[in-house]
Order: structure tokens, then C-alpha cells, then sequence
């Protein structure tokens, strides 16, 4: 189960809030403990664990295992915290969803532990390991989602949503979702699953794998007064890895007054920088981007507001040095009436650095075209060369 704690002052573990000289023991899975419902504490005084939130132990843990991202201090997520008050792990395994170790141990009875578990509990079909993925065929499937968001999933049908809530509203996607879909998906739809009727973004804060999927959304949002907005198509945050996703509609945003904050963007809000992966598709350890092979082709508006940050692919890139390659963007961006704009073809702002690859069937006229207040940020100069200097930050002052 999910643990979601709200108070003044909490002591939160996804075994036990408060416990010394305890003895982790379970004769039943002869001494195996698996620690894979999500912990939350929210609080002005709050300690929490994944397992324990204050305390300790009576001897060294054996086989508890919890898993890695997916305990939460306030909103911001605990890598690894076995218990909350110490940083004396007690023998507790801070593991992925897919190790090994965990999933080989067994039951007294000598059945898998993890074939029992999502067997008999877990609706969806597989056991979400990237070789057997939890399959996803309806909107009700995809709720399932966010119960475990450290899995891998693939969605094997196109999908209508009539309500759609965010991928992990306030939290952290680490797992994977692909569209690739194997036989179910029919050629008309281009190999990949389209997930359309979305009103909300695709993902809250992505440090994971986003493949092989075609969003439609239509979103429309009014900012009121003092807000900090942020938007992204796919993520709102990201620093995973988001590749061969493309992106259709319209997105209208309003402030109610002069002194909001808006970071926008068709593919991610705020892009962060992380390990960047190896693409071994031809045989070499090149770098690949974050954003690969992606084609954006929304029509986004915002009317109003203090100060924009708008781009193509990122609202900001804050760190890091994500590269970014072979993305299109077809659909168009524009800004009225905002008092200060820092708009790019590429990134609104970014204070990071990163290297750009179009590929040599792309150029810079794949890009969003901007406007601001009537003014189309130009993409290339009288020789037909880009202009860099518009790839990031150009800046509107009314």
C-alpha cells in the first residue's frame, strides 16, 4: 500500500512510524520483507523512512528490501532512506524495482515471491520488468500507473481518455512507458500508441524512460495572481529520457494579472541535467539527448502575465548538459501582453550547457515559431544560416 502522511508533526516508515530494538522478522517468508508501497510525509516537524521512520534496530536486517525513489520528505524525494532518523541503513537493501536479489528470494513454500505478489494482486498482466513489462489496453489500466512508478509499462492500444490526472501529480516518475505496443498496434497508427482526450500533462517530473507513444491534448489554464506556472507536454520536469514521442493540440494559457511566472514549453517545462545514456543502436557509444527523435506540433498561446520563460523544446534548462538531437517542432508559440519574455527556439533560458544535433534531414526550420507581441523570433540569417544567438534567452521588455 501507499502511504500519503499530512500533520504539524509526523513520524512516517512504510513498516512502523517510531520502533527501537526492533527485529525484523517474518517467518512466514522466512525473513523476507518487501518494502514496494510509496511513503509520503508532509509536515513542518517530519521525519520519515521507506522502511522505518524513526528508530532502530535490534540486529542487522535480512532480506528487507525497499525501493530507491519513492519515499518522499515534503514533496521532495529520498533516493535512499531506510529509516528516517539515521543514516545507519541496518542491513536494509535500498534496491530498483527490477533487481535480482529481490526478485529471486522466495517464500517459505519455495514459490517467487514476486510471481505471488503481482499474480494474485496486481491486475495488470507481466511482472514490470523491462524483458516483461506491465501491460496497459484502457484508460483503467493506465490508473495503475501511478500506484507504481518505478515500473515499466508498455502500452499495447491506443487509448481515448474521457479524464486524465497527470502521471504522478507532486511526485516522481523513475520507470519506463513505451508505445511500441508489438502486434496490437495496428500499421494505420504508425507502430506506436496514441493516447488522445489528455487535459493535462503527460508526466509530473520524469527521471525515467518515455518511448514510442502520440499524445493529443487540449489544455487550457488561468493563472491567478503571484502564481508560478509551469508546463510541459510530456513532462512538466524532466531529466530522464523522453525519445520517439510526438505531440499534437493546443495549449491556452492565461494570467489574471501582472505578476506571474510562466515557464513554457511543448515538450518539457524544466529540463535538468542527469547522466546522459549511450545509444548503441548503430554499434557506437555516441551520446544521445534527453529529447531524441520527438516532433512537437502544438499551437500554444499565453495571454498575460509578469514574466515568461518560452521555448521550443524547454521552458529552462536549469543544469546539466543535456544534449538534445533530431526533434521537430511544427506548431507555433505565441505571447501577448506579457511584460517580460525570454523566449528561444530551443529554450526560453537555459544555465546549462548543451549541444544541439538537428541531423542532416532536419534543419533550423524545424523549430516552433515564436511570436511575441507580434514579433516572429527569425530563425535564420540573409545567408540562410542559423542564428544562434536566438537558440536561447532572446529577451522582450515592454
Amino acid at each position: 500500500n501507499n502511504i500519503s502522511v499530512n500533520g504539524t508533526q509526523v513520524v512516517a516508515g512504510g513498516i512502523v512510524g517510531t520502533a527501537n530494538d526492533l527485529y525484523l522478522y517474518n517467518e512466514a517468508t522466512d525473513g523476507a520483507i518487501y518494502l514496494l508501497g510509496r511513503v509520503e510525509g508532509n509536515a513542518s516537524s517530519l521525519v520519515v523512512g521507506s522502511a522505518i521512520g524513526s528508530g532502530t534496530l535490534e540486529d542487522e536486517a535480512k532480506n528487507v528490501y525497499a525501493i530507491k525513489n519513492n519515499t518522499y520528505n515534503n514533496g521532495a524525494v529520498l533516493e535512499a532512506k531506510p529509516i528516517g532518523s539515521t543514516t545507519n541503513s541496518y542491513g536494509i537493501k535500498m534496491v530498483e524495482f527490477t533487481d535480482e536479489g529481490m526478485r529471486g528470494s522466495s517464500f517459505a513454500s519455495g514459490k517467487g515471491a514476486f510471481g505471488i505478489v503481482f499474480g494474485g494482486y496486481y491486475p495488470l498482466q507481466g511482472d514490470g520488468t523491462a524483458n516483461s513489462p506491465f501491460i496497459v489496453e484502457s484508460a483503467e489500466d493506465f490508473n495503475y500507473v501511478n500506484i507504481a512508478l518505478y515500473a515499466n509499462y508498455s502500452i499495447t492500444k491506443s487509448i481515448t481518455f474521457t479524464e486524465f490526472t497527470t502521471i504522478g501529480e507532486g511526485l516522481v516518475f523513475s520507470g519506463s512507458i513505451n508505445g511500441s505496443g508489438g502486434d496490437n498496434i495496428s500499421a494505420e497508427e504508425s507502430s506506436i500508441a496514441s493516447l488522445s482526450g489528455l487535459d493535462e500533462p503527460l508526466v509530473y517530473n520524469n527521471i525515467g524512460n518515455i518511448s514510442n507513444i502520440s499524445l493529443n491534448i487540449v489544455y487550457e489554464n488561468t493563472v491567478k495572481s503571484g502564481e508560478t506556472f509551469y508546463f510541459g507536454a510530456i513532462a512538466i520536469y524532466n531529466s530522464g529520457t523522453i525519445k520517439n514521442v510526438t505531440v499534437a493540440g493546443s495549449v491556452d494559457i492565461t494570467s489574471e494579472a501582472n505578476d506571474t511566472t510562466l515557464y513554457v514549453s511543448g515538450f518539457v517545462g524544466i529540463n535538468y541535467g542527469g547522466d546522459i545514456i549511450l545509444d548503441v543502436e548503430d554499434g557506437k557509444d555516441d551520446l544521445i539527448s534527453k529529447i531524441q527523435n520527438s516532433i512537437s506540433a502544438l499551437n500554444i498561446t499565453i495571454n498575460g502575465g509578469g514574466t515568461a520563460y518560452v521555448g521550443g523544446y524547454a521552458g529552462v534548462i536549469e543544469q546539466g548538459q543535456p544534449k538534445f538531437s533530431y526533434g521537430l517542432a511544427t506548431g507555433t508559440i505565441t505571447v501577448t501582453d506579457v511584460q517580460t519574455v525570454y523566449a528561444g527556439l530551443f529554450a526560453g533560458a537555459s544555465y546549462g550547457e548543451c549541444e544541439w544535433v538537428l541531423g542532416e534531414a532536419a534543419s533550423i526550420d524545424y523549430t516552433y515559431t515564436i511570436t511575441v507581441d507580434g514579433v516572429t523570433i527569425p530563425k535564420t540569417d540573409e545567408n540562410g544560416d542559423p542564428i544562434v544567438d536566438n537558440f536561447y534567452g532572446v529577451e522582450f521588455i515592454k
